[in-house]
């Protein structure tokens, strides 16, 4: 078993210091805003539900503060949450087998019903990817119909976690994980959906878990080094063809590293403070040390690099980090134990006082 730490997709567990999302951490190539941001609703929540409230908290931190806390309704700690933000900060999430969306500070709407439990999440402008168990499935954000579905057949067991990265030019790439017991999680399969690909392509077997992102046009994961301790950073390319993918090692890097991309960077971060970047095309990683509390997840938002930071047992500090130099910015106290770190709007995903919440930052 390969025992991942605070590793999958930029989440932290309720019950304990496990990732799942699916989510995809990931910023995406563009931030663009759209005018219809969430797919038409296509029935209620599974879970039970209280009116939302949604409430600004002006906050002396100078660019980074809460701007909205919104309660999405009671949630159940048997189910862990996914969620992705889709360019225009739409934020779709799930606890299950429903995929909510909410606009704004407005009211959560049901987005989809896939009809399995929901293991990752990603958005494009006009495209909503859910991974199930079985299949990658895309549905259109202006009707909600289903406009694909790619079946993920690759993994030795049923999947139990995912990832989603949406790039700029139709491709997907997923990762799924599956975990037989406590001991850790197997390392993940990934997979290439070209743009107009009829399959999914299995592009490596053995990727790190929840070390995937993109940046709109190639896909960036870590490898475990057969050699040494470390790991290499691939880059995934597809091919002038369009129908197939090439691979390449870019960088050795630090393994089990929690993964980002920010500011046309792909970062990562290892323990003891240790932050390293890759300029697409560039030479190797360039490294810094940074005096920023230990991370649980790292995003790349229009606030720059963020890190989602815990004390004991609750995750309630973002913080900013200079990616060139370290440096440790702005901090901003959100009120709900938070479980994901959402880009490219800075938002967070947390539960406070039994109920799931979104916490907007601006």
């Amino acid at each position: 078993m390969v025992k991942v730490f605070a590793a999958i997709a930029l989440a932290i567990a309720l019950s304990a210091c496990t990732s799942a999302t699916s989510s995809s951490t990931t910023e995406p190539p563009a931030v663009s805003q759209s005018t219809s941001p969430s797919a038409a609703p296509t029935g209620s929540a599974s879970a039970a539900a209280t009116t939302p409230v949604a409430s600004a908290s002006a906050s002396p931190t100078g660019g980074l503060r809460v701007s909205a806390d919104i309660d999405l309704g009671v949630f159940s700690t048997r189910v862990q949450p996914v969620a992705a933000e889709a360019p225009d900060g739409s934020v779709f999430y799930a606890a299950g087998q429903v995929v909510m969306v909410v606009s704004g500070s407005g009211t959560p709407q049901a987005a989809e019903h896939p009809g399995a439990e929901v293991l990752g999440l990603g958005a494009s402008s006009t495209t909503l990817y859910v991974v199930i168990p079985q299949a990658l499935i895309a549905y259109s954000r202006s009707t909600g119909n289903q406009s694909g579905r790619w079946a993920l057949t690759g993994s030795p067991a049923t999947p139990t976690t995912a990832g989603v990265a949406v790039g700029g030019n139709g491709d997907v790439w997923v990762w799924t994980d599956w975990a037989t017991d406590s001991s850790g999680y197997e390392y993940a399969m990934l997979y290439a959906v070209l743009s107009g690909a009829a399959k999914a392509d299995v592009v490596a077997t053995e990727i790190e878990p929840g070390t995937l992102t993109t940046d709109g046009t190639h896909a960036f994961f870590l490898v475990a080094s057969k050699n040494s301790l470390g790991a290499n950073l691939m880059e995934a390319t597809p091919l002038s063809s369009g129908s197939s993918v090439g691979l390449t090692a870019e960088a050795a890097a630090p393994t089990q590293a929690l993964v980002g991309f920010s500011r046309s960077q792909v970062v990562l971060y290892s323990q003891p403070d240790s932050l390293y970047t890759y300029t697409p095309g560039a030479s190797g990683t360039s490294h810094v040390a940074t005096h920023a509390a230990l991370p649980a997840g790292v995003a790349g938002t229009s606030s720059g690099l963020l890190f989602l930071t815990c004390s004991k047992q609750a995750c309630t500090t973002v913080t900013q980090v200079n990616q060139s130099s370290g440096a440790q910015g702005v901090s901003v106290a959100v009120p709900a134990s938070s479980e994901i770190l959402l880009g490219p709007d800075p938002a967070v995903l947390g539960v406070e006082s039994g109920h799931l919440h979104l916490v907007r930052l601006g």
